[in-house]
């Protein structure tokens, strides 16, 4: 039995191995003060302390790890059944200055067994009240948030596995915060229930981020005072009407083009959201509600879709993909010429040469010849003989100042980029026009592609593709848009008409060689034949239209079998003058037919 005096010269884990012995049980991180104390208070009788060591029977060895609030040392040793004499008072402790160790994490040991020494002790903060614990259970932390007091969608509260002799106790549960998602304005009728808006609602003045994830939309807005919903806005005149045709671009938003196919700052913004909501595609004319340019905005922005194609948002029913439709030879021709359009022009295609909906032609004109009259005589002749027609003229590399002439003159729409502009807008030229007619001959209607000079369209490509001769790769894309034109059995139909001009051009021999092959219409104008003196040099021998009979009426069938073999029996240059000789006595190919006998034997 050790006095107090003697028990305050011992270290703690002397004090504690003195604990264990006397068989008194002591808490862990106990002070000094506190332990000496306990032991006073139940420390047995010296005559029993003595029987306690005589009653050992055979050496036990024990290895004990020890420690204390101090981090000392941990201390193995060796107990023996030899005669213990009494402890001689220990030496004076050195007292060693304290180490704060509020910031690390450290073992924890039991007198019940060593502990893995990899296992630590959860850290925990510490209270920053004076009077609390200097340990608090992970539970009674408070975590205070802004959203504390609010109802919200909480995520699933992580878990804290233990491992060793406390694997048995429960994981600790992190306190997680909250939030609700503001609800966002959907008003406006029934259009406005068929897709979200992105506006904010009314709401008081705030600087408080609204985090809005509704379906189809990931978007972030800041509230401030004055907006406005979509019915407000269109009460104070804040919205217009607005239409284009659909361009997406490689991020997947578009834009809407307004008066060309490319680019410009009247273009109108559409989310990717609203794109694959409704299934957008390139080519489609989409009409809606305009937010107007603001002071940050690159371009105007559209609200919402109230018609795709000319069918209404809520009614609108998707087509097929045009490459699934079933093509076939054109069964429907294209009328040109009559009394009030009695080009000779188109007399002889019509009769010679007919383009039905859905062909695939080439018109090889001389080099000094003017396409832009060719251009203007089908433009005028469709435009007044096929009302439900859609026609559209592709200008590649053209001049400026012949593009706004052109377009004053034809009633087609008119997809130009002059020689000045980008070789990827040149090319998007073609291809704009060419989605165009895709997503018209899907909905059942009938188009008509005029291609001024196709030359110039594949030296885009060529360009494009950093090849100065004509390659089969190259030219790849040209042959995709010409493969657009084709007669649908289960819908409308896409005509292309180009035209050529080779004279000495390898570039223009190469485009020829290349797309002669994909033609089932093709019409020479020769220029040996213009030399000669023939206004309208037209090749009757070279120009041709597969299943030409399948688009001749019944007359005019007639009329080719008396009229062929005729011209079969001349040269090219007789048999053409024959031609235009009954032609020019004829105001029509009708009455070409009714007066044929009389003519022919002239």
């Amino acid at each position: 039995m050790y006095t107090q005096e003697e028990l305050l010269k011992m270290t703690v884990a002397q004090l504690r191995k003195y604990a264990k012995e006397q068989g008194i049980g002591l808490q862990t991180n106990m002070p000094k003060a506190t332990i000496i104390e306990t032991i006073l208070n139940n420390q047995p009788e010296r005559d029993e302390a003595a029987s306690v060591v005589s009653n050992a029977s055979r050496p036990i060895r024990q290895a004990l790890i020890i420690s204390d609030n101090s981090d000392d040392i941990p201390v193995m040793t060796v107990h023996s059944t030899a005669p213990k004499m009494p402890t001689p008072p220990p030496k004076a402790p050195v007292e060693k200055p304290p180490m704060d160790t509020s910031k690390a994490n450290k073992p924890e040991f039991s007198l019940k067994g060593a502990r893995a020494w990899h296992n630590p002790r959860p850290f925990v903060p510490q209270q920053s009240s004076a009077n609390s614990s200097k340990f608090v259970p992970p539970g009674a932390q408070t975590i205070k948030t802004a959203y504390g007091t609010e109802d919200g969608i909480a995520r699933p509260a992580p878990t804290f596995s233990r491992f060793g002799p406390d694997a048995g106790t429960s994981g600790t549960t992190a306190t997680q915060r909250v939030y609700r998602p503001a609800p966002i304005s959907r008003s406006l009728g029934t259009r406005l229930s068929a897709q979200e808006s992105t506006l904010p609602d009314p709401s008081p003045a705030s600087s408080t981020p609204v985090y809005s994830n509704e379906s189809g939309h990931s978007s972030y807005i800041r509230r401030t005072e004055g907006n406005l919903s979509i019915p407000d806005m269109l009460a104070a005149g804040d919205i217009e009407d607005g239409a284009g045709v659909l361009d997406i671009t490689d991020d997947g938003h578009g834009f809407l083009h307004v008066n060309n196919c490319l680019p410009s700052g009247d273009d109108i913004y559409i989310s990717n959201a609203q794109i694959r909501r409704f299934l957008l595609q390139d080519g489609d004319y989409v009409e809606g509600k305009v937010r107007p340019q603001q002071n940050m905005d690159r371009s105007r922005a559209m609200l919402y879709i109230t018609s795709v194609n000319g069918q209404e948002i809520d009614e609108r029913k998707i087509p097929a993909d045009f490459n699934s439709l079933t093509a076939q030879y054109p069964i429907k021709r294209l009328k040109l010429a009559n009394r009030e359009h009695p080009h000779l022009f188109l007399r002889m295609i019509e009769l010679f040469t007919p383009i039905g909906f859905g062909q695939r032609a080439l018109v090889e004109i001389p080099t000094h010849f003017d396409t832009v009259n060719f251009i203007k005589q089908i433009d005028a002749s469709v435009s007044d003989r096929h009302e439900d027609l859609t026609s559209i003229i592709v200008l590649a590399g053209e001049k400026p100042e012949e593009v706004p002439e052109l377009k004053e003159q034809v009633n087609s729409d008119v997809y130009f980029a002059t020689f000045d502009t980008p070789v990827k807008n040149t090319i998007r030229v073609g291809e704009m026009a060419a989605e165009r007619a895709k997503r018209l001959a899907e909905a059942g209607k009938d188009v008509l592609i005029i291609i001024k000079d196709i030359v110039a369209l594949s030296r885009a490509y060529l360009a494009s593709a950093g090849i100065q001769e004509t390659s089969y790769s190259a030219l790849h894309p040209l042959k995709q848009l010409l493969g657009t034109a084709r007669s649908l059995k289960d819908g409308g139909s896409v005509t292309i008409v180009s035209f050529i001009k080779i004279g000495n051009s390898k570039t223009a021999k190469k485009v020829f060689d290349e797309v002669y092959p994909l033609l089932n219409s093709y019409v020479l104008l020769d220029s040996s034949l213009h030399e000669k003196g023939f206004s309208l040099p037209f090749n009757l021998e070279k120009s041709f239209t597969l299943r030409s009979e399948t688009l001749l009426t019944d007359g005019e069938n007639d009329l080719m079998q008396k009229l062929l073999p005729i011209i079969s029996t001349k040269s090219n240059e007789d048999a053409l003058s024959l031609v235009l000789s009954m032609m020019e006595k004829t105001d029509t190919n009708r009455e070409l037919i009714s007066r044929f006998d009389s003519l022919a034997h002239k």
